[in-house]
């Protein structure tokens, strides 16, 4: 193949003809391929690379539509490789996604060009992929689509490549989240959001990583990419990352709770501020505007952002800006829709508590129904903001290696009560006194001993109420087996104090401030 090239201080962009060697590149397209200067060999891209290339640079030369319809998440299949993206009718979103993470990567000096006869002895040099992602808005409509460069951290092993220790990067517990909500309530809080752009490019690498090349485009001969800044996908990159904000918000007054800790606020004189952070997603409730417009301008000028205004969605949970109600309402008919049952008759309840359901045994006939994917869909649903549904769920995961025709039509039954009450959430209410000071935890416990037939293990159930909203609440099976009703009720009693305290921790933290 003739490849024909410019020498350029800058990487260029090469399009179709160029590589056929039929015209010059086109100086406004700078940033695809690194090409070779002719003196230097010539460049080995293999079919992927080529594919990529030339879909872009028809791509790009393309006159872009103005008025082009916003899709919906429904009518867009995220793609799992460069192949399937540049296939794609959104091929040009996603490759203008790929170009923005490169130049936020260039701009923050994440990747550095080195031979590969320069990587110390005995390193592990590292090849990449690409993970497609597309942020949407409350109503499912697409509002970027965000790629993202992944080193191959499954190709790390633990205690050579990486220390196990320096892994562990906290993430917001759902329970903090409805916390702040319910303070949101009860102090008349407003709800702001902001995503930090590039979030773990961000942060400086404590031990030298190397990649091969950039999944799907070409790199000179011998070279390899020294990582300076973390890359997702790497284990130590969530880690360093956390490090990096937990820094930076510390110095700027904000205090960590010792309980939570993705979770810092900031009381001073009348102004109060909860920060929670959630990886690259950050939520400010204040009652001053004016300090929340100054955090997002410094995380601004020191990240970048995207300023999302007043809070109205996080992990697919929706909420009204004034916290009276949390819900997943178009998550829920999702759910429906995804497993047919969008159209079915809703049931009064989500089980029937008379029936007492086994373990499935060979001569049981096993079901054909999705079981696996409906448990995990309706998982998270019952862990966020369905408490109502918590314990039918977590009893039918029991059986997910072996669920029978019986466990099926008792799956079926909590979809049919979902179909009934997909609006159904989380109402915060206020309280008479909303002084600091009488903030009140309500928490209620029960036991059912012996409920399981096959292991005679109880069942423990506990909520935690704040503003008259749950803000915690679980239904499982006990790790022991209770001799009596009492020993049972004491072991339950003892879950939900556990829960109690942590959330009592985190209370008392904010409004003793």
């Amino acid at each position: 193949m003739d490849t024909r090239s410019r020498k350029h201080n800058k990487n260029q962009l090469v399009d179709e003809n160029v590589i056929r060697g039929k015209k010059k590149v086109n100086e406004q397209h700078l940033s695809l391929v690194e090409v070779v200067d002719s003196e230097e060999p010539e460049i080995e891209v293999d079919d992927l690379q080529l594919y990529a290339a030339h879909s872009a640079i028809a791509l790009l030369t393309e006159e872009t539509n103005p008025h082009q319809r916003i899709l919906h998440e429904s009518e867009v299949q995220i793609p799992h490789t460069v192949r399937q993206a540049m296939a794609s009718p959104q091929r040009a979103e996603w490759w203008k996604g790929m170009e923005r993470e490169l130049a936020a990567m260039e701009e923050k000096y994440v990747l550095e060009l080195v031979l590969e006869n320069d990587v110390p002895e005995g390193t592990k040099i590292l090849e990449t992929m690409w993970r497609f992602q597309a942020k949407t808005d409350e109503l499912g409509n697409i509002l970027r689509y965000r790629p993202r460069l992944w080193g191959r951290g499954d190709k790390e092993v633990p205690g050579v490549d990486f220390n196990v220790l320096d892994t562990f990067s906290p993430v917001a517990r759902m329970a903090s989240f409805r916390v702040m909500i319910a303070l949101c309530k009860i102090f008349k809080l407003l709800a702001f959001q902001c995503d930090i752009n590039t979030a773990y490019l961000n942060a400086r690498r404590k031990v030298v990583r190397y990649i091969r090349r950039i999944a799907g485009f070409p790199i000179k001969p011998g070279g390899v990419h020294k990582v300076n800044n973390a890359l997702y996908g790497l284990h130590e990159s969530g880690r360093e990352w956390y490090d990096e904000l937990h820094g930076w918000l510390t110095a700027k007054g904000l205090q960590r709770s010792s309980t939570e800790s993705c979770l810092y606020y900031y009381i001073k004189g009348e102004t109060i501020a909860l920060v929670l952070v959630y990886v690259d997603d950050v939520i400010c409730a204040t009652n001053s505007e004016s300090w929340k417009t100054q955090l997002f301008a410094d995380l601004n000028d020191k990240y970048g952002i995207k300023d999302l205004g007043a809070s109205k969605q996080l992990f697919r949970i929706e909420w009204q800006n004034d916290g009276v109600l949390l819900h997943q309402t178009k998550y829920a008919k999702e759910i429906l829709e995804r497993f047919g049952f969008a159209d079915a008759c809703g049931c009064r309840s989500p089980m029937d508590t008379t029936v007492k359901l086994r373990a499935a045994t060979k001569a049981d006939k096993e079901t054909s129904m999705p079981y696996h994917e409906m448990i995990g869909a309706l998982m998270y649903l019952a862990t966020s903001t369905r408490p109502d549904i918590a314990f039918p769920v977590g009893y039918l995961s029991r059986f997910v290696q072996h669920p029978s025709v019986e466990h099926a039509g008792a799956l079926k039954r909590v979809l049919k009560y979902l179909a009934a009450t997909p609006n159904h959430g989380i109402i915060f209410k206020n309280q008479t006194n909303s002084d600091a000071e009488n903030v009140e935890i309500n928490g209620f416990v029960d036991a059912d001993w012996g409920n399981c037939p096959d292991t005679r293990k109880s069942v423990s159930g506990y909520v935690m109420k704040i503003a008259e909203g749950p803000v915690a609440w679980a239904a499982r099976r006990q790790n022991i087996v209770a001799l009596s009703a009492a020993e049972a009720e004491y072991a339950a009693a003892c879950e939900a104090c556990e829960e109690g305290k942590s959330t009592k921790n985190i209370l008392s933290e904010i409004v003793r401030s």
